[in-house]
């Protein structure tokens, strides 16, 4: 029972002290989550993304574990596609390089789907932080649904960490997303999602 009053805290609720039962709140639950999002906050992790040597194959593998595809990822509005037909994903051409990509979920709850990406380069990336596709398979980055982008570009900025320029990408006519690259003091790889949603023309 004190085990699980101890976890209860970690919401920041009074718990029972396991050894004098005095009431404390635990003090680092909500650290670095009382920020107004008018200075950019992270929301959640959308998606990890998967380099394969090839996508059909890695497809056929994750469906072996469960996972279903779920989205098709053209940068191509006017592409059609289709979850059930693999042969229409397309070759998204693009500055980084050309390549192909599918979303892949698991679970059944909407609160408790997992994302993958995996994205097959036909094309050298021209990301000068990315090594040849040849070489630079496997899990290669996490993806950061944000809010105010800009916001969090600059406060990476000014503490001194690397931050790209961010890039706009139309998913659909009324759904577009402001994606920009960061990295770690280690040189991990994220990108920093936010959604921009349009009103049809």
């Amino acid at each position: 029972m004190t085990l699980l009053r101890r976890f209860k805290g970690l919401h920041g609720r009074p718990v029972a002290h396991p050894i004098e039962g005095k009431q404390v709140t635990n003090s680092f639950s909500t650290a670095g989550l009382q920020m107004n999002t008018s200075e950019g906050e992270i929301r959640n992790i959308s998606h990890v993304v998967i380099h394969s040597s090839d996508i059909i194959r890695s497809i056929k593998y994750y469906q072996l574990l469960g996972f279903n595809v779920t989205r098709i990822i053209s940068t191509d509005p006017n592409v059609v596609t289709d979850i059930n037909d693999l042969k229409t994903i397309p070759l998204n051409q693009t500055s980084s390089g050309d390549f192909s990509c599918v979303g892949l979920s698991l679970g059944r709850e909407p609160r408790a789907i997992t994302a993958l990406e995996i994205m097959e380069w036909r094309e050298p990336q021209k990301c000068r932080r990315l090594p040849e596709p040849a070489v630079s398979l496997g899990l290669v980055r996490i993806a950061l649904n944000v809010v105010n982008i800009e916001a969090i570009k600059a406060r990476l900025k000014e503490k001194g960490h690397e931050v790209g320029d961010v890039e706009n990408v139309m998913i659909s006519p009324t759904l577009s997303s402001a994606f920009a690259h960061a990295y770690d003091p280690d040189g991990n790889w994220l990108s920093l999602m936010e959604w921009v949603k349009a009103k049809p023309e």
